[in-house]
C-alpha cells in the first residue's frame, strides 16, 4: 500500500497550521548541518567499543576454557536368532525381539463362570 501522498497531504496541513519564524528555520538549519560529534560524544564512543572489545575477548576465554564434551560412549550390541526371530540385546538393558507377525486371536470366544 503506497501512502506517500497521504504523508505529503498532511505534512503540508501541518506546515500550513504552524508557520516557522525565520529565525527558527535558520537554528534548525543551522543544528542539522552542524557537526554533531564532540569531543566527549566520540570519548563515549571509544569507551563502549573498548567494553564490546572486553567483553567479547571474555566470552572467547571462557568458552575456550569449557571441557570438551566426549562423544557418547557406543553401545554394544548382541545378536541372537531362536527359530524365525531374532533378538538384539544392547549393553543398557533395552531388547528389542524381530519376528514373523503374531497371527490374530479369534474373537468371541469367552468363558463366563458365575460363583455358587
Amino acid at each position: 500500500m503506497d501512502d506517500e501522498d497521504d504523508l505529503r497531504e498532511i505534512d503540508e496541513c501541518l506546515r500550513a497550521a504552524f508557520p516557522a519564524d525565520a529565525a527558527a528555520q535558520q537554528r534548525i538549519a543551522a543544528r542539522a548541518l552542524a557537526e554533531t560529534a564532540t569531543p566527549d560524544a566520540r570519548r563515549s564512543g571509544v569507551l563502549v567499543a573498548a567494553a564490546a572489545l572486553v567483553l567479547v575477548l571474555a566470552v572467547a576465554g571462557w568458552f575456550a576454557r569449557r571441557p570438551r564434551h566426549s562423544p557418547p560412549p557406543l553401545t554394544t550390541l548382541s545378536i541372537s536368532s531362536r527359530g524365525s526371530l531374532l533378538i538384539v540385546d544392547g549393553d543398557d538393558g533395552r531388547r528389542w525381539v524381530i519376528g514373523r507377525p503374531l497371527e490374530p486371536r479369534p474373537q468371541g470366544r469367552y468363558v463366563i463362570v458365575v460363583a455358587p
